[in-house]
Order: C-alpha cells, then sequence, then structure tokens
C-alpha cells in the first residue's frame, strides 16, 4: 500500500504514529523519543516542514527497519486499523 501523507500534516503524522505504533514495531517510545534521538526538535507543524523529506527517510533508514518514512507511515496505517478491528471484535 502506497501512501502520499498530504501536505506532511504533523497531526496526522503523529496521530498514526503513536506510542502504541512505536513501541510495537520500532525500537522507540514515542514519535517524540525518535525525533529526540535523531538531534530534531520537532513539537509543531513549523519544525515537521522543517525537516526535509530526504533526511527524514534517511533517518527512518538508520534508525528503524523501513526503508523510507512512507513504508513507516504504511505500517502505521495498517497498525491502525487492525487495531481498531480488534476493538469492534471483527
Amino acid at each position: 500500500m502506497s501512501i502520499q501523507i498530504e501536505n506532511r500534516d504533523y497531526a496526522t503524522v503523529k496521530y498514526y504514529l503513536c506510542p502504541a505504533f512505536m513501541l510495537n514495531k520500532t525500537a522507540f517510545q514515542s514519535l517524540d523519543d525518535f525525533f529526540n534521538t535523531c538531534g530534531l526538535d520537532v513539537h509543531s507543524q513549523e519544525d515537521f516542514d522543517s525537516v526535509s523529506p530526504e533526511r527524514l527517510d534517511h533517518l527512518v533508514q538508520n534508525n528503524m527497519k523501513f526503508m523510507y518514512f512512507e513504508a513507516l507511515m504504511s505500517s502505521a496505517l495498517d497498525f491502525s486499523f487492525e487495531s481498531q478491528l480488534k476493538q469492534i471484535k471483527f
């Protein structure tokens, strides 16, 4: 599944890269933990926009099992969908 985060919306990214996902699929406790480990101070849309897509891909490749940020987000979307299905006992 290929996704594009329209306008790189930080609120959407933060929602899907929630602590439950980060703990389950990465070595990080949260998105903030990942950013802090990478030396980034990201707390707003403006901060997030200042990180180029290429740098974000590089940081993901070097610190996680995912090859690109899009692959990370795709996994997070799948995780969210599966979690919702479990909640409704589908």
